[in-house]
């Protein structure tokens, strides 16, 4: 069987014993393995075939193993392309093709990787998708049962713009993640969302506009280059990232850095406010300050709150309070 949807391939299924009509109800199963060992015996194939090798994900493995587990609840072999690219596109993942292929065994005793890899190097179907040139990504898994029947996956992906060597910075995950998701506040008004590519670069946008003030989740934070991103877990705008501002932010402290010592820090005249927050970024307290002529002082934290930068001063009539980071406060 072979299907095919956008620019997506997919493989056919393939049963790698002469039992495969043979079924076993609701059968107990172990834990899923193998995406380093099904990378290493595909890789090898892959080689001599002079295709390179495809690298490895964490959010790849763990697509191939909710995919095998599938398999074993459902105890048959069946694709499910609409799940892995669900879990890329929530992920942020910028893809540009993807291939499965699965493998089904009974009866040949324990498991083998090259086994497996040989069976699908030998099915042209299987083969066309396990050395397609420019699949640069994979993920595998495999879970057993205590009767000796094994389910295999590999989920191979065309990441966009990007290269083996840097996979390893790549942004399938967000750098900074939440668990559980937090609050997402987004101001009235236009949003938009981007999708990065693994090297960082917009591939793609959606923009929303909201007509009040929203609340929704964000999954995570992280950088590219000097810009924060939150990632959206529901709305319109899931799967997208958001920059990070004082009208896209996550409710209270989102980054936090302490100074120990305290850090020296120069201000330049002006009126300064300072502000104490709970956890969920309400003000509690504000104080007010005039600065009439250069000072010195000290800073014991840098913060991102509600989407802006803060500094909790340590010296003076604001030592405690939280202060906006500006450009009139100098780190000496």
């Amino acid at each position: 069987m072979h299907q095919s949807k956008g620019r997506r391939r997919l493989a056919a299924l393939l049963a790698l014993s002469a039992l495969c009509g043979a079924v076993v109800a609701a059968p107990t199963t172990t834990l899923a393995y193998g995406g380093d060992g099904l990378r290493g015996a595909v890789n090898a194939f892959r080689a001599d075939a002079h295709r390179a090798p495809v690298a490895g994900t964490a959010l790849l493995d763990d697509i191939a193993s909710h995919r095998a587990s599938q398999m074993v609840r459902l105890d048959r072999l069946e694709h499910d392309i609409d799940y892995v690219t669900h879990r890329l596109n929530d992920a942020g993942v910028c893809w540009q093709a993807v291939g499965e292929i699965l493998a089904w065994e009974k009866g040949w005793g324990d498991y083998d990787y090259r086994r497996t890899a040989q069976a699908w190097f030998d099915s042209p179907t299987h083969h066309d998708i396990m050395l397609g040139a420019n699949y640069n990504a994979a993920g595998g898994a495999w879970r057993g049962t205590p009767d000796k029947q094994h389910y295999s996956v590999m989920v191979f992906v065309e990441l966009c713009g990007t290269t083996t060597s840097s996979l390893a910075v790549s942004y399938l995950r967000p750098s900074r993640t939440y668990a559980p998701d937090r609050q997402l506040v987004l101001d009235r008004g236009r949003h938009t969302g981007y999708r990065l590519s693994a090297d960082g670069f917009v591939v793609s946008r959606k923009t929303v506009s909201y007509d009040h003030r929203t609340t929704r989740s964000a999954a995570g934070r992280a950088y590219v280059g000097n810009t924060a991103y939150l990632k959206v877990s529901s709305g319109k705008l899931r799967g997208y990232w958001v920059r990070e501002s004082s009208h896209a932010f996550v409710r209270g402290m989102t980054l936090y850095r302490a100074y120990a010592p305290a850090r020296s820090i120069s201000l330049a005249t002006g009126a300064y406010r300072g502000y104490r927050f709970d956890w969920l970024g309400r003000v509690t307290a504000t104080r007010a300050h005039v600065v009439d002529q250069p000072a010195t002082g000290g800073a014991t934290a840098r913060a991102v709150i509600n989407g802006r930068a803060y500094l909790r001063f340590a010296t003076g009539w604001l030592a405690g309070y939280w202060v906006r980071d500006s450009r009139a406060i100098h780190f000496e």
